[in-house]
């Protein structure tokens, strides 16, 4: 008889198991869409916002290395504050 019992969905699994899928499937469904403007066309998506990198004229500046002194007596990283640029080396003294 605890066989049968275990066969049959009880009411609270059957409400657990709707919950579930109310809840994740219309998730799943939206994130698989294209963004649409207001108008209904098709926005543009970032790799037609952003041309090819290597194509690009511009010069970029001669990279730096930047020093950070950490876990000294007064426990604080000097300098506090780094502006580091893409391509640029950080090295952490400990």
């Amino acid at each position: 008889m605890a066989l049968k019992a275990l066969k049959t969905p009880s009411w609270l699994a059957v409400i657990f198991v709707s919950f579930i899928l109310a809840t994740h499937l219309p998730t799943a469904c939206l994130a698989q869409d294209k963004p649409v403007s207001s108008n209904g066309n098709p926005t543009a998506t970032a790799d037609a916002m952003n041309p090819d990198p290597s194509s690009s004229t511009t010069s970029s500046a001669p990279t730096q290395t930047h020093t950070i002194q950490v876990g000294l007596a007064d426990h604080v990283f000097k300098p506090d504050v780094t502006n580091a640029s893409i391509g640029d080396t950080i090295e952490f003294l400990f």
